[in-house]
């Protein structure tokens, strides 16, 4: 990686042609983003709730901070997890940096299918049985929380075809 004009700037070439946002940039808009999504939700009178709206952030925190589309790569969100980074090997390894993990559809989706499938099945391995998907997946809370990881995705990934 590179900076394209100085020390200071905010945007980098990976070597690919396409200048990008930074990590810090994303992290930066993406809140920024969550915070005035929030304020016009209060504004307009929309307020769905604390409940679900400490859902939203929660989802959005984990879509910023975790499940990000740059798990595809040696990021500084694929570090972060640390020993368990060893679950995103094999979609690191399946995926190329700005293919479909860049997608806004299918990237979030397809990263929330995954650690979804890891996750159920390391509970099985565990556990010994499976735990009940659908009713996992009919909650209200559970489509709350992963809307807010793929709307941090979305921001992540408009921010990139910004520039």
């Amino acid at each position: 990686m590179s900076k394209l004009c100085c020390s200071s700037c905010s945007l980098e070439s990976h070597g690919t042609g396409w200048v990008v946002p930074d990590y810090n940039t994303h992290r930066a808009a993406n809140y920024f983003f969550l915070l005035l999504a929030s304020v016009l939700l209060l504004y307009f009178r929309c307020f769905p709730g604390p409940k679900l709206m400490i859902l939203f952030a929660l989802g959005y925190w984990i879509g910023t901070e975790y499940i990000t589309p740059d798990l595809d790569t040696n990021s500084k969100a694929y570090r972060r997890w640390g020993i368990l980074r060893i679950i995103w090997l094999p979609y690191k390894l399946c995926h190329k940096h700005r293919g479909v993990s860049h997608s806004i559809g299918l990237g979030a989706a397809g990263r929330i299918v995954y650690f979804a499938v890891v996750v159920f099945g390391l509970y099985w391995i565990v556990c010994g049985y499976q735990p009940d998907v659908t009713r996992v997946l009919e909650s209200i809370d559970m489509l709350v929380f992963l809307a807010g990881i793929a709307a941090a995705n979305a921001g992540h990934i408009l921010l990139d075809r910004l520039f």
